[in-house]
């Protein structure tokens, strides 16, 4: 996740003060402290750092009928392991707007 998702963040808006925040866990960051350094999460900015709730989420967009995709990133590490198999199979039965 490290260097991948910053500037989508930033494009959405989180400023340089939430990316501090975020990385030493004070009293303004959203984590609350709960959060390892650069796993950045904003409901404000409707981002997540789990990948693995990426199909869920997704699914309950296509659910409610949301005009709203989920943008997911993984990376060589995560392609092998085995939740990341049954996430895309999931997503190919239950097909949701994720990418």
């Amino acid at each position: 996740m490290q260097y991948r998702e910053p500037g989508v963040l930033i494009w959405r808006g989180f400023t340089v003060q939430e990316f501090a925040n975020q990385c030493f866990s004070n009293k303004a960051d959203y984590g609350k402290g709960r959060q390892l350094p650069i796993h950045y999460g904003s409901n404000k900015h409707n981002y997540v750092t789990v990948a693995s709730t990426a199909v869920g989420v997704a699914y309950s967009l296509k659910m409610d009928r949301k005009d709203a995709c989920v943008v997911t990133y993984v990376g060589d590490g995560g392609t092998s392991e085995m939740k990341y198999k049954i996430l895309i199979y999931f997503n190919l039965k239950l097909p949701a707007p994720l990418f």
